[in-house]
C-alpha cells in the first residue's frame, strides 16, 4: 500500500508541475495578446480565472507536501491524505490546465503551444494511481471508519454520563443528591 500511496503523491506531484507550467504560460500569453487596444490580462474576468488558477495550484501545492509529509512519517491516516491530495490535486489542476487551454482560445490547440500538451497529460492523471472515484471511495472510507469510531466513543461517554445521572438521582442514600422523585 505504501508504493501506490507514494505513486498517488508522485501523480498530484506531475500535475501540480503542469498546472504551474500553464500558469505560467497563460500569464505570458495574456500579456503579449492584445484584444481591443489592451493585453487580455487587461479584462477583469481574466484577472479573475488567473487569481482562480494560482489560489488552486497553491492549495494542491499544500496538501500534496501535507500527504508526503504524513506518509513519511507513516501516520495512520496517510493513505486517505494520499486520496485526498492525488483526488484534490488531479481534479483541480486538471481545470487550471483547462482554464489556461481556454485562454489561449484556438492557439491552445496548436502543437507550437505547450499548454495542448500540459492539458492531455494532466488528464490521463486522473486516471493514473486509481481513477478519481476510486480516491473519492478510499476517502469515503476511511471518512466513515473515522465517524463511526468516533460515534461509538461518543455514544459510550453519553451512555456512562446517563448512567451516572440515574444513579445519583435514584440513590436516596446518598445526602449530596439534589434530585428528589416525587412518587
Amino acid at each position: 500500500m505504501h508504493g501506490l500511496n507514494g505513486g498517488r503523491i508522485n501523480i498530484a506531484s506531475c500535475s501540480l508541475g503542469a498546472a504551474q507550467q500553464c500558469l505560467e504560460d497563460v500569464l505570458q500569453y495574456t500579456n503579449d495578446r492584445k484584444a481591443f487596444n489592451q493585453p487580455l490580462n487587461a479584462n477583469q474576468h481574466v484577472q479573475f480565472k488567473l487569481a482562480e488558477m494560482a489560489t488552486e495550484i497553491t492549495t494542491a501545492r499544500l496538501i500534496v507536501r501535507q500527504a508526503a509529509k504524513s506518509l513519511d512519517a507513516k501516520e495512520p491516516n496517510a493513505a486517505a491524505l494520499c486520496a485526498m491530495c492525488k483526488l484534490y490535486a488531479t481534479e483541480r489542476l486538471f481545470k487550471v490546465c483547462d482554464d489556461a487551454l481556454q485562454l489561449h482560445g484556438g492557439y491552445g490547440y496548436l502543437k507550437s503551444y505547450p499548454v495542448q500538451q500540459f492539458w492531455r497529460d494532466s488528464r490521463v492523471h486522473r486516471i493514473l494511481e486509481g481513477t478519481s472515484e476510486v480516491m473519492h471511495m478510499l476517502v469515503a472510507r476511511d471518512l466513515l471508519k473515522t465517524s463511526l469510531i468516533s460515534r461509538s466513543d461518543l455514544l459510550f461517554t453519553r451512555d456512562l454520563y446517563t448512567t451516572a445521572i440515574l444513579q445519583i438521582a435514584l440513590d436516596p442514600e446518598d445526602p449530596g443528591h439534589q434530585f428528589q422523585t416525587k412518587t
